[in-house]
């Protein structure tokens, strides 16, 4: 009876909502809301009707996530969205090789530094620290801005003045000047071009942008220029010559060409003369003489100079503010110009400065120093650092918000270099030295107390990061070290040592503790039975170890650090990485693909041959070759039956390593350091 009852009022409920009472008191029908085919709900699924989302391979039914069916009727999967797949972008170049640098220029307009190097025309974001190749073209000598471009010289037997088109990057011969030749410097005027030449008889040429053709000035009284300006009315040109054999007319000094005219008149005596800067209706030359008079200041209101002591073999000169900043050998001075004195000196390890450019608190500084031929001098704290100063990353390692960088900077059995190993911040491009570091890393890692560890050919070498102080393993303690893994406060090291009786030693493994606030090293630990380890990899309390002799290795840590060697012979195996149960090592004919639950077998070759290294992240084996083509960084896709493709633009890539917080690929290549944006949008 009870449940009647309530069936009743149920019914009563159900049927209520379906009346409206009219304004006019009758009763109508309410309209229903439209029933839903209930096949078309069994094909489709009513995704909003289950409480979370289906996965691909499922359908929502009556609230349920249902696996499909195959063939049965209301079970048609629903038509799935693609998911794009995620390219690598390019998030960021670190720093670039810059070689032999003869001209900077800034345009504050759109922040950038452009040089003139013995490789074409390179641009510098001076925010980020970026370094862009615009065109690579011939040895080129000297740069002047121009709308949309830039007129650049070069230093070849035809064709010496070209204009380089930033937006088409196409390089030109000026139209009607071709004649100039041998060139080293140049100044814009309105519609001319006024270039200094190298071509036996040295002089100033005049190149008319309207006329097309090439004028020659002072032939018989300007010779050996080194820096040619213009008057702020653009009426005469000042040209500083070194001094000449007899003297006379011809010798050095600086001089004034009359442009209506093309009178040549010297208004100052000088030595070997070098560079020169116009303002203040004053000259500002520098001179490469052995005395300690090497800044001259010529005022044109009253045809008189002024020496200023305490320089000497100054090269190059620029103005900033009331401040003069000179290079000379091995230092940047800096001359206070209100009381011609100088103030500071700046050592730049460099006695091959050949440019100079000044931008707000920044001094950059071209030389033909090896690797690193941008240097770069902050003006409030005097640090000295480098564009283009990571050369060779041979081995990469993330710690906190910065990447670790071990360069290779010479031949292998040379003990000791400098500046070999860098600390980089991602965001900023901010590059900072470790002084007197280890060169020739083959690995990096960061520890406890701020210690970083290279592995290298001589030993493992050791820094703290905080105070900067060096320690040191020597052989026979620990000798040619390649791989290394760093967990915890254990360092897992590869090494290949040679024993009393030179033979190869198969004790190729050491396991390092370390102490947990100091870092510094408690134990090593010799494991035997070993034989020429050359990278290695930590999964599931094992150390997986490819061998140049035996193939993989496998070091049981919970068994005694008992070790087993699989027997398959790999070909000199290489780099190897562990990702979803299986282990991947690089070899000379393929990547092998072993399954962690089954060793004795390969399971599948990939076909990338050369590795150097191996990064995974999200079922993508991230693959550096070296190799100088385009296929130097290639991608597997683990996902898709080991698919293989490359990143388009890497060549001789040897190092890379993967953020997968930040989801960054970094790549170490011959030339630079790159930055990869991963598995999803670029990063700003």
């Amino acid at each position: 009876m009870k449940n009647s009852k309530i069936a009743g009022l149920l019914t009563v409920l159900l049927i209520v909502p379906l009346l409206i009472v009219a304004c006019d008191g009758s009763k109508k029908e309410a309209e229903s809301p439209p029933v839903e085919d209930s096949t078309k709900t069994a094909a489709t699924g009513n995704v909003s009707s289950c409480p979370t989302e289906c996965k691909p391979n499922e359908t929502c039914l009556n609230g349920v996530c249902t696996p499909f069916v195959s063939g049965e009727e209301g079970t048609t999967p629903p038509p799935q969205e693609e998911t794009p797949v995620a390219v690598p972008t390019l998030f960021k170049t670190l720093s670039e090789d810059i070689r032999r640098v003869t001209d900077i220029k800034i345009d504050s307009t759109n922040n950038k530094a452009y040089l003139t190097t013995f490789d074409g025309l390179m641009s510098v974001d001076l925010a980020t620290r970026q370094v862009t190749t615009v065109v690579t073209t011939d040895k080129l000598t000297g740069l002047q801005l121009a709308p949309g471009g830039a007129y650049v010289t070069t230093d070849t037997p035809r064709n010496g003045l070209k204009y380089v088109n930033f937006e088409t990057k196409e390089v030109t011969v000026v139209s009607g000047c071709a004649s100039i030749g041998l060139a080293k410097g140049l100044a814009l005027g309105p519609g001319k071009v006024y270039v200094m030449t190298n071509t036996g008889r040295e002089d100033v040429k005049v190149c008319d942008l309207t006329a097309g053709r090439v004028t020659a000035i002072g032939a018989s009284s300007i010779s050996t220029p080194a820096k040619i300006a213009l008057s702020t009315d653009n009426s005469k040109l000042y040209v500083i010559t070194s001094e000449g054999p007899g003297g006379g007319s011809a010798g050095g000094g600086l001089k004034v060409v009359n442009l209506a005219t093309l009178e040549v008149r010297r208004l100052l005596r000088l030595g070997q003369a070098s560079d020169m800067v116009i303002a203040n209706n004053k000259a500002y030359i520098t001179t490469d003489n052995g005395n300690t008079r090497g800044l001259k200041i010529f005022d044109f209101s009253n045809n008189r100079a002024t020496e200023i002591d305490g320089i000497s073999r100054a090269k190059k000169i620029a103005l900033n503010g009331n401040r003069a900043y000179i290079l000379k050998e091995g230092a940047m001075v800096v001359v206070e110009l209100a009381r011609n004195s100088v103030v500071s000196s700046t050592s730049i390890e460099s006695n091959s400065s050949t440019a100079l450019a000044v931008d707000n608190d920044t001094a950059y500084i071209g030389t033909w120093d090896n690797s690193f031929d941008l240097k770069t001098v902050q003006l409030s704290t005097r640090e000295v650092g480098s564009v283009g100063g990571i050369s060779h990353p041979t081995a990469i390692t993330l710690s906190g918000n910065k990447a670790y960088v071990a360069t290779f900077t010479g031949s292998v059995d040379r003990p000791r270099a400098q500046h070999d190993l860098k600390t980089v911040d991602p965001e900023t491009g901010d590059i900072q030295v470790v002084p007197g570091s280890l060169g020739n890393g083959q690995a990096v890692a960061v520890g406890p107390g701020n210690i970083a560890y290279i592995a290298a050919p001589a030993g493992l070498y050791s820094w703290n990061l905080t105070t900067g102080r060096e320690g040191f393993l020597p052989p026979p303690a620990i000798g040619n070290s390649r791989g290394m893994v760093l967990s915890g406060n254990t360092l897992y090291l590869a090494t290949s040592m040679m024993a009393d009786d030179n033979d190869i030693t198969t004790k190729d493994l050491k396991i390092l503790s370390l102490d947990s606030l100091t870092g510094l090293v408690n134990r090593i630990v010799d494991v035997s039975g070993i034989h020429g380890a050359s990278h290695l990899a930590l999964a599931n309390n094992k150390v997986y170890i490819s061998t140049v002799y035996d193939g993989l290795n496998i070091v049981d840590l919970a068994d005694g650090n008992r070790v087993t060697n699989m027997g398959i012979d790999f070909s000199s195996a290489g780099p190897i990485a562990i990702a979803d149960n299986k282990a991947y090592v690089g070899t000379s004919d393929g990547i092998k693909v072993l399954d962690l639950a089954n060793l004795n077998e390969v399971v599948a070759t990939i076909g990338v041959s050369g590795a150097e290294a191996i990064a995974t992240f999200e079922n993508k084996l991230y693959v550096a070759r070296g190799d100088s083509g385009a296929n130097s960084l290639q991608i597997v896709d683990l996902a898709k039956d080991n698919s293989v493709s490359s990143l388009e633009g890497v060549k001789m890539a040897n190092a890379v390593t993967v953020d997968p917080v930040n989801k960054r690929l970094y790549i170490g290549t011959s030339r630079n350091l790159l930055i990869y944006s991963i598995g999803g949008a670029p990063q700003p």
